[in-house]
This record gives structure tokens, sequence and C-alpha cells, in this order.
């Protein structure tokens, strides 16, 4: 059974991979995605975009950090306690 965590994650590597990365690149889990420079300012925007629309979320800037956008196992957790939370733009908890 796939856990929520688990869907969400896909999903966001699915995006990255379609989106931001070229098709050579392979993008697991934990690729840093800042070290690796796989994701320009613009790139940053469009998913900021991406997760607030795809997961329904309103991702405070206080959680526009580097830290929380490292790779993509981060984002995922961001997200889901994001969601959990219930917060509506706030910090989860």
């Amino acid at each position: 059974m796939t856990s929520e965590l688990d869907r969400t994650l896909n999903r966001i590597l699915e995006w990255i991979r379609e989106e931001a990365a070229s098709p050579e690149i392979v993008i697991e889990a934990d690729t840093n995605l800042l070290a690796g420079e796989l994701l320009d300012s613009m790139g940053f925007i469009q998913l900021i975009s991406f997760i607030e629309d795809e997961f329904d979320v309103c991702l405070d800037s206080g959680l526009l950090i580097p830290a929380n956008f490292e790779t993509p196992g981060r984002i995922a957790g961001l997200v889901r306690r994001h969601a959990a939370a219930g917060n509506e733009g706030g910090v989860p908890s």
C-alpha cells in the first residue's frame, strides 16, 4: 500500500522530471536540487505554484527557505506536514 507521503513524493518527482530537469538527469527523492542547480529562480516559482495548486496548500513566505526545497523528499515532507496541520498559509506546528 502506498502512503500519502509516497504519493506526494511521486507527484513532485514527476513534475520535476517533466518540467525542470533535462531528460538525461536522474532525479530521485534525495537528489539535491539546489547544489545541482536543477531549479533556477523561475523553476522555483513554478514549483511553488505547482505545489499550491496540486496539493491545495498555501505556503507562507516563512516556509520558502532553501532547506525546505533542497530535495524532492524534503519538499514532500513539507507538503504533507503542512496539509496534515490543516494550516492555511501558516507554519505547521
